[in-house]
């Protein structure tokens, strides 16, 4: 009786272990549905490439790249005041230093405002709010700055290349406008000092008239030039390259997206057969059947009965 029942408890051993899913048994699951993993995901890559070719609009990057304006010492740039002695090129030291300051500009919330005010972008882009189209350009627009030539390239994919041109082309017209009012403010900072500083020097006596004279004399001209840079309220940019539509799409990518929806529909089938050839397997067993079977109850199924 014994023996019996080791040979009965080795038998069932052996059927646990026969009802597991070896390796061989899923190859044979896949082979069985490889019409169906050949057929759907080559159908869905080409739903997906007609998709993108007709009914996706090509788009366009557009780029306009420019030399920023150097250095605005506006006593340096226009060549005088070489001849003022240490006593005041010290006072001098505070001009304005502008490289960085573009990269600033146009990375800022103040000029694409400006951007959006230019074009009109809230009449043109319906139910698109300033914040909204602001977010939008600061996305969208690429900002680079080349450290050995020292030009500066804005690049922005649009579909509308036209569009898309005159966005990048405001763009430096604004940062043309805004390094301008703030250099010109800086202007009048700096004519103020040196008016002070005259002031200064002709209450103070001089043992040597000559030096006395030669101050004078060039401070009333760095304060001429400061005057003159106060009305020059834009800056110029040279614009090496305008932006201008383009004839050359980048955009889409249709076997790229093809490839790519034949490669996640594929995952997707496969899984679907592998899920479905567990389920059968699980419900061959009694044990797995009744827990299958409260699953199903829980979520308001029918109990699946034996077969």
């Amino acid at each position: 009786m014994n023996q019996n029942s080791k040979m009965l408890t080795d038998q069932s051993f052996g059927d646990s272990e026969d009802d597991d899913p070896s390796l061989l048994d899923i190859l044979v699951a896949l082979s069985e549905n490889i019409k169906i993993i050949i057929l759907l995901p080559l159908m869905f890559g080409i739903v997906t490439y007609v998709h993108s070719m007709y009914a996706i609009d090509p788009y366009f990057s557009i780029k306009t790249t420019f030399i920023p304006p150097s250095q605005n010492n506006s006593a340096a740039s226009l060549g005088v005041g070489t001849t003022l002695p240490a006593i005041t090129i010290a006072g001098l030291a505070g001009g304005s230093s502008m490289p960085g300051k573009h990269i600033a500009y146009l990375n800022s919330d103040l000029l694409r405002d400006k951007v959006i005010e230019r074009l009109e972008l809230t009449k043109k882009i319906s139910n698109q709010s300033i914040s909204d189209l602001n977010f939008y350009l600061k996305n969208s627009v690429e900002i680079l700055e080349n450290k050995k030539t020292g030009l500066v390239e804005l690049t922005l994919t649009h579909a509308d290349q036209k569009f898309a041109a005159e966005i990048l082309n405001v763009y430096v017209e604004i940062l043309g406008k805004l390094l301008g009012s703030i250099a010109a403010e800086e202007a009048r900072l700096r004519r103020e000092f040196l008016e002070g500083q005259l002031a200064e020097v002709m209450a103070k006596p001089y043992r040597n008239p000559a030096l006395r004279e030669a101050v004078i004399s060039g401070l009333i001209r760095e304060s001429e030039v400061s005057r003159m840079g106060e009305r020059q309220t834009i800056q110029n940019i040279v614009q090496v390259d305008v932006a201008k539509p383009s004839d050359r799409a980048v955009g889409p990518r249709h076997f790229l997206r093809a490839v790519i929806g034949i490669a996640v529909s594929l995952c997707i089938v496969i899984g679907f057969v592998l899920v479905r050839f567990f389920f059968k397997t699980l419900t061959k067993e009694a044990d797995s059947l009744e827990k299958l079977n409260r699953i199903r109850r829980a979520f308001g199924f029918r109990s699946q009965s034996s077969s």
